[in-house]
């Protein structure tokens, strides 16, 4: 069978249309990249704010676990125990009640999970990393103290902050309250 000149042409043409149809003009791809653009730029103040809260939440975590860690101590081993607080290093430790006022000093217990001392720092530790203790209130004191029956010496108020951000952790006689 022979297909005359226009049907050769005829036939490049549909090949030509084929080949054609078969990719994405630059216009399109602009489009696009503008779209998702616009979308990353709608969906960044919320992917903030939820990096925002956890690193905040974290944070107030690991003060209220320390603090209950103390309680525990306190009440298991009949001896003091407390959280020491240091607004300026932006750390806090979780310490033994050793001797008797006024001559007491305070000895760091180990960490339950990694044998180690346990301290809390927002500078350079894993948790909280750049989150701010910029305010502890309990009385004269940086610390909150719990008897041998697990109650705290002095109620209180630590502050932390981050991204803007600030929480409040309460200490009341039976709990530990976080809020924003």
């Amino acid at each position: 069978m022979r297909v005359g000149k226009r049907g050769r042409l005829t036939e490049e043409r549909a090949l030509r249309r084929e080949r054609a149809g078969a990719g994405f003009t630059f216009l399109e791809l602009v489009i696009v990249v503008l779209v998702l653009g616009i979308i990353t730029m709608m969906a960044l103040p919320a992917m903030n704010d939820f990096f925002t809260d956890e690193t905040l939440n974290a944070a107030a975590d690991a003060i209220v676990n320390a603090m209950y860690y103390a309680r525990t101590l306190a009440i298991t081993t009949r001896a003091d125990h407390g959280v020491v607080f240091d607004a300026e290093a932006n750390s806090f430790q979780v310490m033994r009640a050793v001797g008797t006022p006024p001559d007491e000093t305070y000895v760091i217990v180990e960490h339950p999970v990694t044998k180690r001392d346990y301290a809390v720092s927002f500078d350079d530790g894993p948790v909280g990393q750049g989150v701010d203790l910029y305010s502890v209130q309990f009385g004269l004191n940086q610390y909150v103290r719990f008897d041998n029956l697990g109650v705290p010496l002095k109620l209180g108020s630590i502050f932390i902050q981050y991204g803007g951000e600030s929480w409040k952790i309460g200490v009341t006689a039976t709990s530990c309250e976080i809020s924003s």
